[in-house]
């Protein structure tokens, strides 16, 4: 049932403007998916048609957890709402007009390892060098002029001048000189056309793609307008300028849109988020409404005042202050170590020291600014033999194993891709050497001709050996093969045997002589299988569910199509509702790489066990009990980069900032006095941030993280804590 008496006054302001645009400033544990939830099902009960309302986020666990809050409070009326990732509704909405875009049906999603390489490849062929013409730093420069909705077209016209737009680790008045400038240009049309040829889209395509379609095509236009009458942004201080622009087309003319954010948590300008969409909201949106959310349900006061003192010392932001609904709590300790070892010792000492009253482990997380911190914390952690697990580590896409799976996956799904095409040929080895592949590729480009198609006239190349030109045809009929099996057998079938054939699990388990390791990477390997077979599952499900609710709305004479304003003219647009009509290798791989891993080896009672190490940026939209901010100093955070001109100091604020709310009930933030860089110990200088802080909330200490107990409570542990403190960690 919807209850809106359990909102405060600025929440149910939020809740009931529906009319117009709106922007909800959303401070840190102020209710924003709470606020969310709540309009979209208040929409419903006043009679606004679920498939009329579009929710966008940026994460699919964000997207999920909308949904079923929403379901739980508007029931099977949310059924038909589209509540989707911005990418994941870019996708849809491509492959239900990939013509439209000169793309073709089955089109691949490229990751950024390939991007790089293409990229490489390309540079080569223009004949620039790519190590004066660094390819990571232009592959940023093309990344973020699509962030900022511009084409290979608009980006030669504007000379490659980006603007105002930031590329992080670019010091654009420094490196953009005017050889730089045309090498961009040349790239950014090669790769352009790369794509397209090799029927390849990358992420940001997803949204540069969409906008253009809509921009340029009348009908689609109109039809989605027609489609969506309500808007809801979730997290859109985080939004680019493709994003912004997309959302204004499909506003519309009735520009019923709902943004919620929070200026002061914009912490991803690294990778495009541009935060003047959220302080340009009235600019954007004529006639908007503006309402702050500043009651705080989920940090005592002193954690409040610490974060209020850090984020009011930037200047660009709305004027906000958080307010604590409950008490003042704990001090926030304040703790000078040593070095970066000492650090982690009395982290984990503190932890020991939690555990000894009952704390659960997953109610605690140590974060830090990069990942590099980590090392010494998990150390001395596994010595005393407390679980955790890393979020914000290395991404399972980037390990070599899962990355060539899902290379013949590709390939297989897409004849076109050859960057997926150029992983596999000779891996695992088959006698297609380096010297094979550069004639085949040096004969396709005199001929214009795409190096998948080359490989099918191996035989016409001059000087290619009887063994290599075997080789080729057997590995193109094996993939025919294949291919042809995908249309009769379900996709994780075909994909197990495929894996199989190719040899790739005995290539990965003989590329190390260490046992656990070369077990580790085989089980990644098969674990691709097993995505597939949940991902199967996951449809048919669905599809069965849709079946039943569709025969009891027949049941109830319910009439799902009419509508007082539609006026027959729709486009067909069933995959923007069910994008998955059946289970199918292009929609698994759609679904993985937008999605990322479907989580089925961790329970939920392995997770209660564990500690939470993070990097802060993965913490956003996360929450403990107790949380360790370790590495407060100069150089960490604000991060050195950020020092040295080639970042935001303000957005390193933010990230503090961030930290800083992720804790409910204690806070300990920590800094070494000096710290290991390169091999030498180096003296360190505390954070500015900490220079700001308000005495009154916190309490000084060094190299004492551990909580004051009562004389009982000392007593009650005392055995206990000095013998594990010896076993453990050593300490006399």
């Amino acid at each position: 049932m919807l209850d809106l008496s359990t909102l405060n006054r600025e929440q149910l302001e939020a809740v009931l403007t529906t009319q117009g645009p709106v922007l909800v400033l959303a401070g840190a544990g102020s209710g924003k998916t709470r606020v969310i939830t709540f309009r979209l099902a208040y929409l419903i009960r006043e009679g606004v048609r679920a498939k009329n309302i579009l929710a966008v986020t940026f994460t699919n666990k964000a997207a999920f957890e909308m949904r079923e809050r929403a379901k739980a409070l508007a029931g099977k009326g949310v059924r038909g709402a589209t509540i989707s990732t911005f990418h994941a509704l870019g996708s849809r909405i491509l492959r239900t007009f990939p013509e439209k875009v000169g793309l073709q049906k089955g089109f691949t999603i490229t990751d950024g390892g390939e991007q790089i390489g293409s990229l490489r490849r390309i540079l080569r062929n223009l004949r620039i060098d790519d190590r004066r013409f660094d390819a990571g730093a232009i592959m940023a420069v093309i990344s973020q002029a699509k962030n900022a909705g511009m084409d290979a077209a608009r980006f030669r016209a504007a000379g490659g001048d980006l603007g105002a737009h930031h590329v992080p680790g670019f010091d654009a008045d420094k490196d953009w000189d005017e050889e730089y400038r045309v090498a961009a240009i040349e790239a950014y049309d090669k790769y352009e056309a790369m794509l397209k040829a090799q029927n390849l889209v990358d992420f940001d395509d997803l949204l540069l793609l969409t906008l253009r379609l809509l921009q340029d095509d009348a009908e689609v236009r109109g039809a989605l307008q027609h489609k969506w009458h309500y808007l809801m942004i979730d997290e859109y201080q985080d939004t680019n300028g493709a994003q912004l622009e997309l959302m204004r087309v499909l506003a519309g003319a009735k520009q019923n849109l709902c943004a919620v954010g929070d200026d002061d948590q914009s912490i991803y300008g690294w990778r495009g988020a541009d935060i003047t969409n959220i302080l340009s909201f009235e600019t954007h949106f004529e006639g908007a409404k503006v309402i702050k959310l500043e009651t705080n349900y989920r940090s005592t006061g002193n954690i409040l005042e610490v974060a209020n003192a850090i984020i009011e010392k930037n200047t660009d932001r709305y004027g906000k202050r958080l307010r604590p609904h409950a008490g003042q709590g704990d001090p926030v300790k304040l703790v000078a170590m040593e070095d970066e070892d000492a650090e982690a010792e009395e982290v984990a000492r503190a932890v020991l020291g939690l555990i000894a009253t009952n704390t659960k482990l997953s109610d605690i997380a140590v974060l830090y600014r990069s990942n590099v911190q980590s090392r010494p914390i998990e150390l001395a952690f596994r010595t005393a033999q407390i679980r955790y697990r890393v979020v914000g580590g290395m991404d399972l896409f980037d390990k070599k194993e899962i990355k060539d799976a899902l290379a013949y996956l590709k390939y297989l799904n897409n004849p076109e891709d050859e960057q997926a095409l150029r992983r596999i040929l000779n891996y695992p080895p088959r006698g297609i050497g380096d010297t094979t592949i550069k004639k085949i590729d040096d004969w396709a480009r005199q001929r214009h001709m795409p190096f998948g198609d080359a490989l099918k006239h191996v035989g016409d190349v001059p000087g290619i050996p009887d063994k290599a030109e075997d080789a080729v045809l057997a590995f193109l009929e094996l993939i025919t093969q294949h291919r042809k099996f995908l249309k009769r057998q379900k996709a994780s079938t075909v994909a197990k045997k495929l894996i199989t054939e190719v040899g790739l699990e005995a290539a990965v388990f003989a590329s190390t002589d260490n046992a656990s390791g070369a077990a580790r990477k085989v089980d990644n390997v098969r674990e691709i299988v097993r995505q597939i077979e949940r991902y199967e599952q996951r449809v048919k499900k669905t599809a069965k569910r849709r079946a039943h609710e569709e025969e009891l709305d027949r049941a109830l004479d319910v009439d799902d199509e009419a509508s007082d304003d539609d006026d027959g003219d729709e486009l067909e647009l069933e995959e923007l509702i069910d994008p998955e009509a059946h289970a199918s290798l292009e929609g698994f791989l759609s679904d993985l790489l937008l999605s990322g891993w479907e989580d089925g080896e961790t329970s939920k009672e392995d997770r209660d066990e564990m500690l939470v190490l993070s990097t802060i940026h993965a913490s956003k939209g996360l929450e403990w009990p107790h949380v360790f901010l370790v590495g407060v100093e100069e150089e960490l955070l604000p991060h050195r980069r950020t020092l040295a001109g080639e970042g935001d100091v303000a957005e390193e604020r933010r990230l503090a900032y961030v930290a800083v709310t992720r804790a409910r009930e204690q806070l300990t933030v920590s800094y070494a006095k000096s710290r290991t860089r390169y091999g030498k110990i180096v003296p360190t200088t505390r954070s500015r941030f900490l220079e700001e802080l308000p005495e009154e909330a916190l309490e000084r200490r060094e190299g004492d993280m551990r909580p004051e107990r009562t004389e009982e409570e000392k007593k009650a542990i005392e055995l206990d804590w000095r013998a594990k403190i010896r076993a453990q960690l050593g300490i006399e």
